[in-house]
């Protein structure tokens, strides 16, 4: 009797293993997109903190126009896309090309060559917390890229985006420097905002509680995009 009952419970073990879906693990590639002739308009703002002094901060307001072009394919036989950069004084241009960088979307991560240095902008699948070496294909050194407030809702500028995720690339910070740099992106249409800080904060020698600076902001902030 006893083995009839162990019969039973294996093989009603088995249909419930047969019958069970396992839901394959969502990579949430959408983050990034790469298609060809899609264009991204953005505002470039640059604020400039220069030897400490209060007075001297020069503030620049540029406009960056970034195109994807055709596919082609690379040295290690994968699909690669063409990334023409064509900076403005106007968000409507005339534009004059600055340069021209390359992407490639792997199934497992996104790989940027910028001035010929390849970067990981992107690894799949994104999650809160997820990590990698952004400098694993170039001479760099290690850099740790973190995923930071995944899934979340982000407005920038005018515009509103149900679904981001921020790649913190550079997180070096303490009470007098600041070395930062991160990018986010949205669900569907990719890089949305990114900025770039590098400061230096002292006190006042005859005031405490006023601080000079010196050093750097930049911030990228897209204004449209449309299909060519």
């Amino acid at each position: 009797m006893k083995k009839y009952l162990v019969g039973v419970a294996c093989l009603l073990f088995l249909i419930s293993c047969k019958d069970e879906v396992i839901d394959p693990v969502k990579m949430y590639e959408q983050y990034y997109r790469v298609d060809t002739g899609y264009i991204y308009y953005y505002r470039v703002d640059s604020v400039r903190y220069s030897n400490f002094d209060p007075d001297n901060v020069d503030t620049v307001v540029n406009y960056l126009r970034v195109e994807f072009t055709e596919p082609y394919t690379d040295q290690a036989g994968e699909t690669a896309y063409k990334v023409k950069r064509s900076a403005g004084k106007s968000e409507h241009g005339p534009w004059t090309l600055m340069n021209v960088w390359s992407v490639k979307k792997l199934d497992n991560a996104v790989h940027f060559t910028a001035e010929n240095v390849k970067y990981v902008k992107m690894v799949f699948p994104v999650k809160e917390g997820g990590t990698w070496n952004g400098n694993a294909y170039n001479t760099g050194g290690e850099a740790i890229y973190t995923y930071a407030n995944v899934h979340k809702p982000k407005a920038v500028g005018d515009l509103y985006f149900d679904s981001t995720a921020t790649v913190v690339e550079l997180a070096d910070s303490n009470l007098i420097f600041q070395d930062m740099k991160s990018a986010v992106y949205a669900t569907g249409i990719g890089l949305v905002h990114s900025e770039r800080k590098e400061m230096e904060t002292q006190p006042d020698p005859g005031n405490p509680d006023v601080y000079s600076r010196d050093g750097y902001i930049t911030r990228q902030s897209l204004l449209r995009y449309e299909l060519k």
